[in-house]
């Protein structure tokens, strides 16, 4: 997408070699001014060269290697399959937002997006078939124990934190807690922590993959409306809150294997790209000018 983005202004520049598209537009129009001063298309289009002309080249070069190898080994790809990129393509896009309008923003219509998948399938399936790219069932479990918390629902903390510089705040914040003072306040007044501290150290609910794995250890054996003991990590001293435990659940092998599967393909595709690749260039009578 990036690619096309960069060459549509070329291609739009090629349109003034005829004389109706030049008697609308100038051949060289002004794209915008700094204190009077004029930025023209060709000093853009000449930046734009020097700083990406050759990689959109070779990004060229691979893209009509790819095809034409693709077309000579009858692979097609079938409309279901960009339609269905596509519309995992909109789904991510956060909610009232159009895609249309997004391609838009970067001069591409839902045809450019559309051939750009096309060719990414149909590069991705002439690899598979060339480099016999197979993912065997074991790889799959591999993969799944090795990714089993990961895969899952975390369990989530909704936390309060206080951090302190040495140790001895540390001890003295935890007997005022223990006393009976606002864990809140406390954090208002002695955390160091800028993002959390003026919010009496209010973190929200934060999941264990992103936590140190220390904290989560405390965490475990700390019940919720409960304050931790004093954790150092590296030079600091912290004292948590939980307000809040949202049980975790583990991942179940038959929901995920198809997107594990999904996955390791594509890495493997990814690993004999440069390979498969080459064998292309070689083959091939390239010219460069």
């Amino acid at each position: 997408m990036k690619l096309k983005a960069t060459l549509l202004p070329l291609l739009l520049g090629a349109t003034n070699c005829f004389p109706a598209a030049a008697a609308a537009k100038p051949q060289d129009p002004v794209l915008a001014k700094v204190d009077g001063v004029s930025i023209k298309r060709s000093e853009v289009m000449e930046r734009l060269w020097q700083a990406q002309g050759v990689n959109m080249i070779e990004s060229l070069i691979e893209r009509k290697l790819f095809s034409a190898a693709a077309k000579k080994a009858k692979i097609e790809i079938p409309v279901q399959k960009i339609d269905s990129r596509l519309q995992a393509i909109e789904k991510q896009l956060p909610k009232g937002q159009s895609l249309k309008k997004q391609l838009k923003k970067s001069h591409l219509s839902i045809k450019d997006l559309r051939g750009d998948i096309g060719y990414q399938i149909l590069r991705d399936e002439y690899i598979s078939q060339t480099a016999e790219v197979r993912v065997s069932k074991e790889e799959v479990v591999a993969a799944f124990k090795a990714n089993k918390l990961r895969l899952g629902k975390p369990t989530a903390f909704k936390l309060r934190q206080i951090v302190v510089a040495t140790e001895r705040e540390a001890n003295d914040v935890l007997i005022a807690l223990n006393a009976g003072a606002d864990f809140g306040k406390l954090a208002a007044a002695k955390s160091l922590d800028p993002n959390s501290k003026d919010k009496g150290g209010q973190l929200g609910f934060v999941s264990a993959n992103v936590l140190n794995a220390k904290l989560v250890e405390v965490l475990e054996k700390t019940a919720p409306g409960q304050f931790s003991p004093i954790v150092q990590l590296g030079e600091t001293y912290l004292i948590l809150s939980l307000e809040e435990k949202q049980q975790g659940v583990p991942a179940d092998f038959d929901n995920v294997k198809a997107g594990i599967e999904k996955a390791l393909r594509e890495n493997k595709i990814s690993q004999a790209l440069p390979a498969v690749l080459k064998q292309l260039r070689d083959s091939a009578k390239i010219e460069r000018f």
